[in-house]
């Protein structure tokens, strides 16, 4: 009996172990983001430019909301020394997490969205007039692992809009001539263009234009959700061919793929999707464009 009482010890003992370990990599990953968030706030919040600096990796990168590539911790913390200093000195900023997921043991993305008070005034390009001087954006941080300490390796930051899109519980009617094109950055420092015609946020149902200027190309990314495209313009190359205007193309969820327009002319697509957008590209954490075959 004494050995039995042992035995079920030790299978109980290695069932809680085997448990335990197969929840810490989403336990750390938490654990990690909010104390990454927690000092980006805080040290935002204090004007500090070294503690800003410091939840960056010395080689990280930011593309931030203009579309311009900060290359490195120094001059990352220095651009915003600088903004402290003009349109954003007495600013504070309020950040909530929306999204964590762990890419491998050493890679961690965070997704959260900003939103800063206090400033002086708002910068160009932000689209937020009218909104009291205050300015929301959402960022993408990568988060990687070096000899046990997490911090940034990649950021990107993107303005919230003001929205001028319809809603689907409602009757609406929009013109996609009045909506500015806003720029979305992509890892391979190319850029593509959105206008958002339709979103709803309880479901994430939401219908773009997206153009894809002559010659850019995606690099090879997965979506957690299937997504349409109607072209309008142009042809859309993609990991299926290649397709004119007139023709819908649809990606199942999870499927690696690419899509972008032929070097000869612009592409435009209406997107479209059911779930909130997401996107992950698939050579992190430095994403490549590919070479796709035109024919």
């Amino acid at each position: 009996m004494k050995n039995l009482g042992l035995i079920i010890v030790a299978i109980v003992a290695t069932w809680f172990t085997l448990h335990a370990q197969s929840a810490d990599p989403d336990v750390e990953a938490k654990v990690v983001v909010a104390a990454t968030v927690r000092s980006f706030v805080d040290s935002w919040n204090r004007a500090d430019g070294s503690a800003y600096g410091d939840n960056y990796w010395p080689d990280a990168e930011l593309v931030d909301p203009s579309g311009e590539i900060v290359d490195g911790r120094a001059a990352i913390a220095q651009e915003h020394v600088d903004l402290w200093a003009g349109i954003f000195k007495g600013s504070r900023i309020a950040a909530k997490v929306r999204r964590v997921r762990r890419l491998d043991p050493n890679h961690v993305i965070v997704d959260f969205n900003t939103e800063l008070s206090g400033i002086r005034e708002l910068p160009s390009g932000s689209q937020n007039q009218g909104s009291n001087n205050v300015l929301r954006t959402h960022l993408k941080h990568i988060l990687e692992k070096r000899n046990g300490q997490w911090k940034v390796l990649s950021a990107q930051n993107t303005f919230i809009t003001e929205d001028h899109s319809t809603h689907p519980r409602q009757f609406g009617s929009v013109d996609p001539a009045t909506i500015p094109w806003r720029e979305v950055p992509l890892p391979s420092k190319e850029n593509l263009y959105t206008k958002t015609l339709l979103a709803d946020s309880q479901t994430g149902t939401g219908v773009d234009l997206l153009r894809y200027p002559a010659g850019v190309v995606t690099p090879r990314h997965t979506h957690p959700h299937g997504h349409g495209m109607y072209i309008l313009q142009g042809h859309l190359i993609t990991n299926h061919g290649t397709f004119g205007p007139g023709m819908f193309v649809w990606f199942p969820e999870g499927e690696i793929i690419y899509h972008g327009a032929t070097a000869d002319q612009d592409a435009v697509v209406l997107f479209i999707r059911h779930e909130p957008f997401d996107i992950q590209f698939t050579d992190l954490p430095s994403a490549t464009k590919p070479v796709p075959d035109a024919h």
